[in-house]
């Protein structure tokens, strides 16, 4: 084959006297294919060996942990309260309660109650003439003016009581058409609320802070 001779040696080797070398008898063959291609006796080299794959590590059981999407938060809902100006008094209901307080001319009533640090809107008209509410404490003043509903937002940081004006002249008794702001701790709200609704179901002479 092509001028050389190809010996069948003891065991598992050929030996190609041409290329020199003894080799396995896959790669022999491989080699006598090769010699038929080019016309002479070239040893095939050696295949590159193939890295077998490394085993990936065992994956757990447990799903992946997945980043859950952010809940979108949720907005503080105010607590609502509306408030009406007449002569001369102020007037608040709250809705969520079926509460109602009211001023009686001597300043005294707690006409608003409110949580400390609570997101507050009141809800602001007036029944007859143009009235202004003043809570100088919290630098409110806001016009409650008849067929109107005008919104004021607040949020009492500090506990304690603060006077409730009326900053509008509005006739002959507008002096004392005045109340309270009373901020309490939230645990405190609803016992400060109903305590206030018991008092303004007493006469005027009755009345205690």
């Amino acid at each position: 084959m092509h001028g050389h001779r190809v010996l069948l040696t003891q065991g598992p080797l050929f030996r190609c006297e041409a290329a020199g070398g003894a080799y396995p008898g896959s790669a022999m063959l491989r080699s006598l294919c090769l010699c038929v291609l080019v016309g002479g006796c070239q040893p095939v080299p050696d295949e590159p060996a193939v890295a077998k794959p490394v085993p990936k590590a065992a994956q757990s059981d447990r799903p992946t942990d997945i980043a859950a999407p952010d809940k979108p938060t949720r907005a503080r809902v105010p607590l609502q309260i509306d408030v009406v100006g007449e002569q001369w008094k102020w007037t608040a209901s709250y809705p969520e309660v079926g509460t109602r307080l009211s001023t009686r001319n001597d300043g005294t009533d707690v006409v608003l109650v409110v949580p400390q640090g609570a997101d507050v809107a009141l809800r602001l008209t007036s029944s007859d003439v143009i009235h202004r509410l003043d809570i100088p404490a919290l630098s409110i003043k806001a016009e409650a003016v008849p067929g109107r509903v005008h919104t004021v937002k607040f949020n009492a940081p500090e506990t304690g009581r603060y006077p409730v004006l009326c900053g509008e002249y509005c006739g002959e008794q507008h002096a004392s058409m005045a109340g309270l702001l009373q901020v309490v701790s939230p645990n405190a709200y609803d016992a400060a609320l109903r305590h206030a609704a018991a008092r303004e179901a007493l006469p005027s002479g009755q009345r205690r802070p």
